[in-house]
């Protein structure tokens, strides 16, 4: 992942995950289907997605999430790549937050 020192304009998508619990077997499936797989992989985890989206500030934008009826599932965290939490939309859709790296 490149690093970024401004944030990503609100609620622009960028960056996503591929959850998968055989990676090898994963790449392989997306590169032949995409070629070069630009995501990020976790090791042994169920299959899945998850969009990160772009937030100026993650703790308000928390905030915006909860008083909309949303919920949240990962508190936001200090992380090298930006300001992180995972939340929930109001009818339970599971996405993620990314603002700058804190300093």
């Amino acid at each position: 992942m490149a690093t970024r020192d401004t944030p990503w304009p609100d609620g622009t998508p960028c960056w996503v995950d591929l959850g998968a619990p055989d990676i090898a077997k994963a790449r392989e499936f997306y590169s032949d289907v995409f070629g070069d797989l630009h995501a990020g992989v976790p090791a042994g985890t169920p299959a899945s997605w998850r969009m990160y989206f772009g937030a100026v500030d993650t703790d308000a934008t928390v905030i915006r999430v909860q008083a909309n009826g949303g919920s949240v599932i990962r508190e936001p965290i200090d992380h090298p790549y930006g300001r992180m939490s995972t939340v929930a939309d109001d009818q339970g859709a599971v996405f993620s937050l990314l603002g700058v790296p804190p300093g």
